[in-house]
């Protein structure tokens, strides 16, 4: 008879179980909580680093929401490029938070997909 603390784990055919997943999540949690506990206090500590911080994260959300929709539609990004009228260039840098886009920008994009850009205020 096993013990209470034995846990039978699935193995999965890659070798990894369940019980490793769950490690490997609640690791990332711990980190992702420390790193926003780091930028509370940086940014709570410099005006500077807030601002900085703010436009980076802004980009960011936008281009993981351009990444979504892309992938939602099943495109690459050649094949969004060419739907939008866009360089496959402006897409990428979108993509990877190298380009603070326009709203014109983004507008076209959402108008080559069929979309509706919507902006608000929170």
């Amino acid at each position: 008879m096993k013990k209470k603390a034995e846990f039978d784990w699935i193995r999965r055919h890659d070798g990894t179980s369940e019980f490793e997943e769950f490690i490997d999540s609640t690791e990332r949690k711990i980190e992702m909580s420390r790193i926003k506990k780091l930028i509370e206090e940086k940014t709570a500590a410099s005006a500077e680093f807030a601002q900085v911080y703010d436009t980076e994260n802004k980009r960011l959300k936008v281009a993981v929401a351009l990444m979504r929709l892309r992938e939602s539609e099943g495109l690459t990004q050649r094949q969004l490029a060419e739907k939008v009228g866009k360089p496959q260039s402006t897409i990428a840098r979108i993509e990877n938070g190298n380009m603070n886009v326009s709203y014109g920008t983004l507008s076209e994009i959402a108008n080559g997909l069929g979309k509706t850009l919507e902006i608000r205020f929170v």
